[in-house]
């Protein structure tokens, strides 16, 4: 009796225990199916993602410096019809076809792990109405500083200083040559960029970069005699004072499949007047010259296909013309690019 005395509360403890102890839940076959087809899925996809190539877009700029011990160079051609002009209200007026064939050659190094140089010399054809000349532009020189490096978490961002010389042929035009032979803007700029970039995993098999750039340019003033890119005419001598530039940029490239993707830029443009201090001087046919420009804007978009085959090689083209503008130029262009990086 003293022995079931000691275990009756042991084993009405035991009862108690067995009641408070939650009940498994027992699944069904359908839901361990439902399971086991999702984590399939998973690995699947995991097994076809891949690291993705981009060659960047036609316009918006790199937020990543180019690493120390390596080289990037890219050769551009812009092939480019100005059909038109944008008025002070917005609307299209058409002008004679000013074409323009314009080679250009991107040279990039890394200096230090925050620091890259690029250098970018370029040449230009323009022709209109059976004129024609061909000369050097305007020569870039951009010093690159890291400012963030990309991680799962940031995006990558870049800060640049970029000075213009003045190599391309600004005045002293020949009237004859319909200003075809003015292949410079005569003014050392320098221009700061703020550049953006991430890469997005939202759909894993088709990875997405999108850049964004914010820029802008102080222009020297420009020397100026007879005629000019800014206009002028027989007796023109003063001084050119070139607005302020400040433009917008954002892009975005999408992975169609391993080797290919599909880019989309978006540009703005904004310029202050273009102002002239001196004697106006006269055209050909004895009027005062135009010279100078007011304040204006643009906006335009350039669509690209670009084809990856390596990290180290990559080609795009695409197309790049105005939407709308104000006292600003329309145009078309069809650019080709080719990139290689080691």
């Amino acid at each position: 009796m003293r022995a079931l005395a000691l275990l009756t509360p042991v084993f009405f403890a035991t009862i108690l225990f067995a009641a408070e102890e939650p009940k498994k839940q027992i699944k069904s076959p359908a839901q361990i199916q439902r399971e086991l087809d999702s984590a399939q899925a998973d690995f699947d996809t995991a097994k076809k993602m891949f690291s993705p190539f981009y060659s960047g877009p036609l316009l918006t700029g790199s937020a990543n410096n180019c690493p120390p011990g390596h080289v990037n160079i890219e050769p551009y051609l812009f092939i480019t019809d100005n059909y038109g002009v944008y008025t002070s209200n917005r609307k299209r007026e058409n002008i004679d076809d000013l074409w323009n064939i314009n080679p250009v050659f991107i040279f990039q190094t890394g200096l230090t792990k925050w620091l890259d140089v690029q250098i970018t010399p370029q040449a230009i054809y323009n022709t209109t109405r059976n004129q024609g000349n061909f000369n050097w532009g305007d020569l870039d020189v951009t010093l690159g500083f890291q400012l963030i490096k990309e991680t799962p978490f940031l995006p990558a961002l870049r800060f640049t200083v970029t000075e213009i010389f003045p190599l391309g042929k600004y005045d002293h035009l020949d009237p004859d040559r319909l200003g075809t032979d003015g292949t410079g803007g005569g003014s050392f700029q320098t221009q700061f960029n703020l550049n953006i970039s991430k890469v997005l995993w939202t759909f894993p098999l088709h990875p997405m970069q999108v850049r964004g750039n914010a820029v802008y340019v102080i222009p020297s003033r420009v020397d100026v005699d007879s005629f000019n890119t800014y206009g002028g005419g027989h007796g023109t001598h003063g001084t050119i004072f070139p607005g302020n530039i400040w433009e917008l940029y954002a892009s975005m490239e999408v992975t169609m499949v391993r080797h290919w993707v599909a880019a989309l830029d978006l540009a703005y443009k904004n310029f202050n007047k273009t102002r002239f201090s001196g004697t106006r001087g006269t055209t050909p046919s004895g009027l005062p010259a135009p010279i100078g420009a007011p304040s204006g804007d643009q906006f335009s978009m350039a669509p690209a296909i670009e084809y990856n085959p390596s990290a180290h090689q990559q080609f795009i083209v695409g197309t790049w013309f105005t939407v709308t503008g104000r006292n600003s130029s329309a145009f078309v262009s069809l650019i080709m690019a080719y990139n290689h990086y080691w």
